[in-house]
Formats: C-alpha cells, structure tokens, sequence
C-alpha cells in the first residue's frame, strides 16, 4: 500500500498539533502513523524561506531551563547568557 500523500495544509495542521504535543516527536510520529522522516521533511518544506523564530515561554527549574523550539525540547543551563541562548534557538530553527 502506498503511503498517503498530504497537502501543505494538512502538514501545518500536525506541525501545530505536535508544538502542543507534550511528549517526543517521535512518540507524536508513532500516535497518528506517520515516521519522524515524513514528518521533519514536511516541517523543512513548510518552513523554507520563513526566517521567523518562535519563542515559547522559558521556564526555570533548578537551574535548568526547558524550552520547545520549532518542535525540538531543550534543556539548558541557567547560566548561559542570554546571547548564547539566542544562537541556539537561531540554530534550532535552521534545522
């Protein structure tokens, strides 16, 4: 059987749907039957030429902050500056 095709429009709808999926975008993948190849392929071809960054808000725990960017779980050091944070989440979204 070959594997469905969908539209720009449907991959946008599970994009947004995995960003509020707490758990790994491969368990996300293996939920609604789709392999985490298609779906960062998908999210390449969405995201091409779109130079916007999306924070997420940046919560503090023990000296660790955990952050979501574009999909991808962080966990970093509190005592990071602020521009070394930026440069990761620049290079989150390059991704």
């Amino acid at each position: 059987m070959s594997a469905k095709r969908r539209t720009a429009d449907e991959w946008k709808k599970i994009i947004a749907q995995q960003e509020k999926y707490e758990g790994t975008v491969k368990d996300f993948c293996e939920s609604i039957g789709i392999s985490t190849k298609s779906y960062y392929g998908a999210k390449h071809r969405i995201n091409e030429g779109n130079d916007e960054i999306h924070l997420v808000p940046v919560v503090p725990n023990n000296k660790i902050i955990r952050i979501k960017v574009d999909g991808i779980a962080l966990e970093l050091n509190s005592n990071l500056s602020s521009d070394m944070i930026t440069k990761i989440i620049q290079a989150c979204h390059r991704l």
